[in-house]
């Protein structure tokens, strides 16, 4: 499918050979937000599991497996080595000029690799590349 955007995949069905087996609710990315992980799926049981991307294909449609196996129960292990997405929405994203933004998305490639954290600003949206000068501070959780 080429680049996408976080939006362009979160709740779309995920199948095997057509049949339903749940919808994707969160993309997990890694610590350091350079790679997507995988999906956080809410299967058909109402249980939430983790599905790695290097087993999924993301169609216009749907995000196809070819067996159910690779839905992990294991979502917890994956969630304490990178972030939720939505957990980051908002975070401040500071670059080698400083001070860029807040991170509201990231495009990504079929592999997973992050090509552009996409960044709010007060004039507008921005682009930037990951890279070693990027970085996205962890948001606060509310206590």
């Amino acid at each position: 499918m080429g680049s996408m955007v976080s939006a362009d995949v979160l709740a779309l069905p995920v199948r095997m050979h057509g049949i339903g087996l749940g919808r994707s609710v969160e993309l997990i990315v890694d610590a350091g937000v350079r790679r997507v992980l995988g999906f956080e799926v809410r299967c058909g049981d109402d249980t939430h599991r983790f599905l790695p991307l290097a087993v999924a294909r993301v169609r216009d449609a749907e995000i196809a497996v070819a067996s159910p196996l690779p839905l992990l129960d294991e979502l917890a292990f994956y969630r304490a080595r990178g972030h939720g997405l939505g957990a980051l929405r908002g975070a401040r994203v500071a670059d080698a000029g400083g001070e860029a933004g807040t991170l509201r998305d990231v495009v990504f490639e079929d592999d997973g690799a992050i090509r552009e954290l996409v960044v709010a600003t007060p004039a507008g949206e921005r682009r930037i590349p990951p890279g070693a000068g990027v970085r996205v501070a962890a948001r606060a959780s509310a206590a």
